[in-house]
């Protein structure tokens, strides 16, 4: 590349223009970079003798490894709720949307109760729940398995007895199991339909493609 750069004479053009083609030649790396990245999707191994629990538990700890816990909890919640509604329509919004932006009162509405889904609750997100509540709205405040203690002490702060706080390891994990009447070959069907539909939510709404799910092989078919 350096070599190119030589062989195009760049010195002798004026000082903004040369500055112009190194941004261009810049900007033109970058969207490489992040081609690059697009491609690489959350890559993992699905093993049968593993509770579905801890498949989305394990799921959840790869994407904090890279950074990604809080836009895959969003989006596999969001395919848990179609998966278990179908007939229901279930918001997708891009993760980096907020609630407020758009008016919304959580992240997802299923019939008349509100579900908010953070893996690091902080202040807002409890004073969004009392409002869901004055509203009349049910709460469902779903977090990481290792949030849940410290997430309930302030729920009940809150709002004693009102706010629903629960592992998202447990929320996706148990409805997976029901539907799929405990059957551990239906369970497999239920997994590889949830991450199809996790992928169909993200691609239709995420530049960043490296949320997308690689199927695992033993799970393909």
């Amino acid at each position: 590349m350096l070599t190119a750069i030589e062989a195009a004479s760049l010195d002798l053009l004026p000082a903004e223009a040369r500055v112009g083609v190194l941004e261009a030649l810049q900007e033109f790396l970058v969207q490489r970079v992040r081609d690059f990245h697009n491609r690489q999707r959350l890559s993992f191994l699905y093993s049968p003798t593993k509770s579905t629990w801890q498949f989305v538990r394990d799921l959840l700890s790869l994407a904090r490894s890279l950074g990604k816990e809080g836009q895959v909890a969003q989006y596999i919640v969001g395919a848990k709720l179609q998966l278990r509604f179908p007939h229901e329509a279930i918001d997708n919004y891009s993760y980096s949307t907020a609630d407020q932006q758009l008016g919304r009162p959580g992240d997802f509405i299923v019939g008349q109760t509100a579900f908010h889904v953070t893996v690091s609750p902080m202040t807002g997100v409890y004073g969004r729940c009392r409002a869901n509540l004055d509203a009349g709205y049910g709460v469902y405040l779903l977090v990481p398995e290792h949030g849940v203690v410290g997430a309930k002490q302030n729920a009940e702060a809150v709002a004693p007895g009102q706010i629903g706080v629960q592992a998202i390891e447990l929320f996706v994990a148990q409805n997976l199991d029901e539907l799929a009447v405990f059957d551990k070959e239906s369970r497999r069907a239920q997994l590889r339909q949830l991450i199809a539909l996790y992928n169909r939510r993200v691609d239709l709404i995420e530049r960043d493609k490296s949320l997308l799910m690689e199927m695992p092989p033993n799970l393909a078919s």
